[in-house]
């Protein structure tokens, strides 16, 4: 999922966002793709937050890879399924495999909202306990190539107090 405008010939979306995070503040959008369906939907408006902490699984991040070309420095926004030895792996909710892992402290922003429909959502979480670990997270064995993907997985809402 990336923003409206972004891909290629994106470069002024890109700048705009890593400008605003860096500098703190949170940027709301409207999304394309449709990787994160159905938390999130082509379309929709979702907000993210600067990153104040490392990634937490479950939870959906944006990173950035400063040695990648102009315009293909921003991940996809996707959920983080493991995090290990000062790396990230994420998914799509609605892909069958992991994304290439990232450093954790390249971690932009995490997504803090999402409209869709004309309503607005409360922030994906990370899942708590021994319900989210066991009943909401499931992993295959491995596809080829040492992959691991995500199947089951559960939408944790997290309504947070303003």
């Amino acid at each position: 999922m990336s923003p409206e405008g972004g891909g290629a010939g994106g470069d002024p979306v890109e700048a705009w966002l890593l400008g605003e995070l860096r500098a703190g503040r949170p940027v709301s959008f409207r999304a394309l793709g449709g990787s994160m369906w159905p938390a999130a939907r082509a379309g929709g408006r979702v907000t993210l937050e600067p990153a104040a902490r490392p990634p937490r699984r479950g939870e959906v991040w944006v990173f950035v890879d400063p040695d990648a070309p102009e315009g293909a420095r921003l991940s996809p926004l996707h959920r983080v399924v493991w995090v290990a030895g000062g790396r990230a792996w994420c998914k799509g909710d609605a892909l069958a495999r992991l994304d290439d892992p990232r450093p954790a402290a390249a971690a932009l922003g995490r997504l803090c909202a999402v409209e869709g429909a004309g309503r607005l959502r409360a922030a994906l979480a990370a899942p708590r306990g021994a319900l989210g670990r066991f009943a909401g997270w499931a992993l295959c064995v491995g596809q080829g190539g040492g992959r691991w993907a995500l199947i089951g997985a559960r939408l944790l809402l997290c309504v947070r107090k303003s």
